[in-house]
């Protein structure tokens, strides 16, 4: 298969969908720790299409965001915890999932070794605290608030 067609279904297709896995890890533990999830959106910019609570927006292909509330005005540092490492834990697993399905059903596939890169690369990205645009902060920015917050 030709190497440009490669990184192009790679962006456009896996990028976005390790990017949708993210943000069902933090949607995952919104819900389980009794939150309500408002949406989760795949992109920025205007939005293309929308089924329910999912999104998927012009730039599909560029980051993700899940929305939520909490229900109970008491949400200890354990629960924003979990939210916020939510994501990173659902990729993470993910690559373990491939690793599975690499190793044990023989599934020799250049897509699954893409994945693989793209979840980590997610994975490492969402760890460096800083604002991404529209002062939307990454995980790892708000894990360190809320670390800064306990001391």
């Amino acid at each position: 298969m030709n190497v440009s067609l490669v990184y192009l279904i790679s962006g456009l297709i896996l990028y976005p969908l390790s990017t949708f896995i993210h943000e069902l890890g933090h949607a995952f533990f919104v819900k389980l720790n009794g939150g309500i999830v408002k949406g989760i959106q795949i992109g920025i910019g205007p939005k293309v299409f929308q089924i329910g609570k999912f999104s998927i927006n012009r730039l599909f292909f560029i980051g993700g965001l899940c929305r939520y509330e909490w229900t109970n005005q008491h949400v200890n540092n354990i629960q924003k915890f979990s939210v916020h490492i939510g994501g990173i834990l659902f990729n993470a697993l993910f690559i373990g999932f491939l690793f599975v399905i690499r190793i044990f059903f023989n599934v020799e596939s250049v897509y699954i070794g893409y994945l693989n890169f793209i979840n980590s690369l997610l994975i490492i990205f969402c760890l460096i605290p800083m604002y991404y645009s529209a002062n939307v902060p990454s995980d790892g920015k708000q894990l360190l608030d809320l670390f800064r917050k306990n001391k």
